[in-house]
């Protein structure tokens, strides 16, 4: 697996060709005001929230899948509900 940041690197430099192709300008000469840019990287960022939180949401369904997957297993294999359900408790990390 290529490092972490050799990666960024390439993306970087992918991302701005695509930027050069797109806009046929660098942002080293893009004239935008201090202003437009700062408004830009704001919306970026509200952006960038969005995609976070979507990701956050699509662990915590595959997590609360699993989990429940792993509970019907333990209740499928345990001798006694007793049993299974500190099985259960410990998946869930209740003391």
């Amino acid at each position: 697996m290529k490092d972490t940041e050799t990666q960024v690197c390439r993306d970087i430099l992918a991302r701005q060709q695509l930027g050069i192709a797109k806009y046929k300008t660098t942002v080293a000469e893009n004239p935008l005001t201090l202003r437009q840019w700062i408004t830009h990287g704001y919306e970026e960022a509200l952006d960038l929230s969005v995609y976070l939180k979507r990701a956050m949401q699509e662990i915590d369904t595959i997590r609360q899948q699993e989990q429940a997957r792993c509970i019907a297993i333990v209740y499928g294999q345990c001798s006694s509900d007793n049993e299974a359900q500190r099985i259960v408790d410990a998946i869930k990390g209740n003391p």
